[in-house]
């Protein structure tokens, strides 16, 4: 996580490593299709030849949030770093009341938990979250092997997160 003791670009690990960062992925700015790259021109120009493939030339309305952002980065580390602070401990007691351990990450603003039981996640995301109004990511978009495991992020005004927390208990206890 940039801003922390732990951050390393990882293209100062070796000739052979790059570093991607996006707005999307870094700064929790979804939307933000727009990110960098730091890698040897050939790399770069290979990463830019997949990345017009795959989505074709940005909007200039993207473009120009992007370059208003990009100055103000910052800012949005500071605000990560204080919803982290403020919200992880609910998700936190919110877990160990349901008896569920997960590895809480060091950094950042995502994370993911074992469903109780081997519970599906889709199914759980399908039924059980939509029924309580919760938004949340089954593990199962991005691996077969996590289709027991939910993703949940944390960065969002903490009010919200907490009101979204109560709502996910009530789907958690719906499946015990």
């Amino acid at each position: 996580m940039k801003g922390t003791e732990d951050y390393k670009p990882f293209h100062l690990e070796g000739e052979h490593c790059i570093s991607i960062n996006s707005l999307t992925k870094i700064y929790g700015l979804g939307p933000l299709r727009f990110g960098w790259i730091i890698a040897n021109k050939e790399i770069i120009s290979n990463a830019k030849r997949a990345f017009l493939t795959f989505s074709g030339m940005m909007a200039s309305p993207t473009i120009r949030l992007a370059s208003a952002v990009f100055p103000h980065l910052d800012l949005a580390l500071e605000k990560i770093k204080k919803y982290r602070e403020i919200n992880l401990p609910v998700l936190r007691e919110m877990l160990e009341r349901q008896n569920i351990v997960w590895n809480e990450p060091p950094h950042g603003v995502f994370g993911a938990f074992q469903l109780p039981n081997g519970f599906d996640s889709m199914t759980f995301v399908d039924e059980a979250c939509a029924e309580h109004s919760v938004l949340a990511v089954p593990g199962s978009m991005f691996s077969r092997e996590l289709s027991g495991w939910l993703r949940v992020a944390w960065s969002i005004e903490p009010v919200l997160f907490s009101e979204a927390i109560i709502n996910l208990e009530k789907a958690l206890i719906s499946i015990n």
